[in-house]
């Protein structure tokens, strides 16, 4: 008789190969050695399952009703709706499992109606998802909610164990909730730490333990902090342009962490005057402790424009400025150039003479700071190609100190 290996070696087995990028195949046929190699690889199989949306409609019924034994291995699940009704009727059954270990969820593509007088039926495939009991990374992406209401109504259901929950590109059918329907209390959120991209559309909840907070400024919107962000908020990131107006910060927040992500083609003078505007709304900028800028300029024409030595004295003049007023311990600067497939560059293939240049221009404008040893300054200068969407990568390098 054939020696039999180890449970444990076969665990150990299943667990690197669940980590290849391609492990499904690989998970596939292993699970086809005996039953017990099938019961160690379907934990893993199933730990992570997208669902798109061809077939959705017999996917997802396989999965909640069909073999809903299954659920109870996915941690991380991903839907697609296809712009389909998620609260319609045709999602509602008695005959599933929880989803008992679920941890991250995504529901993309999906319009949320019909939640503005009555929550979900407690049978729907929806409410079984968002009051799983170890839910706690939730996201809608390109999702639709009727209005206030239905988002409302929605993260009641997860309140109690949601630690991260996104926004992206979210929009409501309607900006008011309806005349029927009145919110009885706040949402309690006491488990959330982090919440990117919140609409400007939100139901108030109370969020007392949120560290880290993320917000993206629209065309044509003045960004205002929500009254419910705590003033103990840790971390706080902004996506922009520099032709966006400024945020409202309020007048409580004391962030130690301030990412300031800014793109487009706008000047470098208007990215520091951005910048330094940004800086001074903040009602506390005495707590900085680290701040990172992330500058990404697209150029269109023929020739590749960098920054000049007096766009570097201005932002270093701004920064020395708020070091002044705060016990900053690192900024970390960073500025991406990407230009177009058409554009007018050097035949050469290491960008000795360009980096060496531009090299010397940041050390010279920035300096004071570098001398510090309190800024850290990475550049790189991209080539975008329409017709492919790739990225070439031609020059990039970074710098710490003066010398």
């Amino acid at each position: 008789m054939a020696a039999k290996l180890p449970v444990e070696l076969i665990h150990i087995i299943i667990t690197f190969v669940s980590s290849d990028h391609d492990r499904h195949k690989t998970l596939a046929a292993c699970s086809l050695v005996c039953r017990g190699w099938y019961d160690i690889c379907r934990v893993h199989i199933f730990d992570r399952i997208i669902i798109g949306n061809k077939n959705l409609a017999p996917r997802l019924s396989f999965l909640c009703f069909t073999a809903s034994h299954l659920s109870e291995h996915i941690r991380d699940l991903s839907i697609s709706w296809d712009n389909r009704n998620c609260l319609a009727s045709d999602w509602n059954s008695e005959s599933f499992s929880p989803f008992k270990n679920l941890r991250t969820l995504c529901l993309a593509n999906g319009i949320a109606r019909g939640l503005t007088d009555d929550p979900p039926s407690p049978f729907s495939v929806m409410a079984s998802l968002l009051a799983a009991p170890c839910l706690k990374d939730l996201t809608f992406r390109a999702w639709t909610f009727a209005n206030v209401s239905s988002l409302y109504r929605m993260l009641v259901l997860c309140s109690n164990t949601l630690e991260q929950l996104s926004f992206d590109g979210v929009s409501f059918l309607y900006s008011q909730p309806s005349s029927e329907f009145i919110a009885p209390l706040p949402i309690r959120m006491g488990a959330l730490r982090s919440m990117k991209f919140p609409p400007k559309h939100t139901p108030i909840i109370e969020c007392p333990n949120l560290e880290s907070l993320s917000i993206r400024v629209e065309v044509g919107e003045v960004w205002v902090l929500p009254s419910w962000v705590p003033s103990g908020l840790r971390d706080l990131t902004l996506y922009a342009t520099a032709r966006h107006a400024i945020p409202d910060f309020g007048k409580n927040i004391h962030p130690s962490d301030l990412v300031i992500r800014l793109s487009g083609s706008s000047s470098y003078h208007r990215f520091t005057s951005w910048i330094q505007g940004c800086i001074n709304r903040l009602p506390f900028p005495d707590h900085l402790r680290h701040l990172t800028i992330d500058v990404q300029k697209f150029l269109f024409g023929s020739e590749v424009r960098y920054p000049q030595t007096a766009d570097h004295e201005g932002l270093s003049q701004v920064l020395q400025q708020l070091r002044r007023r705060a016990a900053l311990e690192r900024i970390d600067l960073k500025v991406t150039i990407t230009i177009e497939d058409g554009a007018e560059i050097h035949a050469t293939s290491d960008w000795t003479d360009d980096k060496a240049r531009e090299v010397a221009n940041f050390k010279l404008g920035l300096g004071p700071l570098l001398e510090e040893k309190v800024l850290h300054v990475a550049f790189a200068l991209h080539r975008w190609f329409d017709d492919s969407e790739e990225v070439e990568v031609l020059m990039g390098w970074d710098v710490r100190t003066a010398d």
